[in-house]
């Protein structure tokens, strides 16, 4: 498919630069109609970026560590969340819930669940010879462990073990933005294993330690 033939000439505002622009946005579109362009050939081209608040969330269990074993600090967890419109006034902030949001869905068993995922835990030192977002872990005490980025009228471990899953959460309030992941698949084409996420809802929040300091 060939491009418009260069146009020298200008009409008012369509000056021969605004009609190069033109044709070469034509050309691109009718090029790669219905598929996407070289440049945007990328994971997430468009990613999706909204308010949410983080509702609960899952303890993803370490086989290295399956019970919580407090020499080793690091917890991963995947989060439940929910979009929300956002109303302020001088006296205060609401996060509400509304017809139609977004939503993690309930569980990880489920085929629609889309984990929400902190950012800040990722690469956490397993051993108390390191730092954990800048803080020495060898000054703290040996029960200390990460705990989950979340707000709760009750606590959310019992000694150095935390929960396993909590869905009652008041916050944080994070902007999540939603990220298509790449899948493994076999020889025939397929999702292999096939309980992968398709998609995941990244944020950012700082990770806490926390543990019984006189154990």
């Amino acid at each position: 498919m060939s491009q418009i033939p260069p146009i020298t000439t200008g009409l008012g505002n369509f000056t021969p630069e605004v009609w190069s622009r033109m044709s070469n946005s034509i050309y691109e579109s009718e090029q790669f109609v219905g598929q996407v362009s070289p440049q945007r050939e990328v994971p997430n081209p468009n990613p999706i970026t909204f308010p949410a608040k983080i509702t609960g969330y899952f303890l993803i269990e370490d086989s290295s560590n399956p019970t919580q074993e407090p020499t080793n600090p690091s917890r991963l967890f995947y989060y439940t969340w929910e979009e929300v419109s956002i109303n302020a006034t001088p006296t205060g902030l609401s996060a509400t819930k509304f017809n139609g949001s977004r939503e993690s869905g309930n569980s990880p068993s489920d085929s629609t669940f889309i984990p929400g995922i902190n950012g800040a835990e990722i690469g956490q030192p397993t051993t108390r010879l390191s730092s954990l977002l800048g803080v020495n872990l060898d000054r703290y005490p040996e029960n200390v462990a990460v705990m989950p980025s979340i707000h709760r009228a009750s606590t959310v471990s019992t000694a150095a073990t935390v929960d396993t899953a909590h869905n009652d959460a008041r916050g944080p309030l994070v902007m999540l933005t939603l990220l298509r992941c790449t899948v493994d698949t076999n020889a025939k084409g397929s999702p292999d294993p096939d309980d992968q996420f398709r998609t995941i809802a990244l944020f950012y929040s700082s990770v806490n330690v926390d543990g019984p300091c006189d154990a």
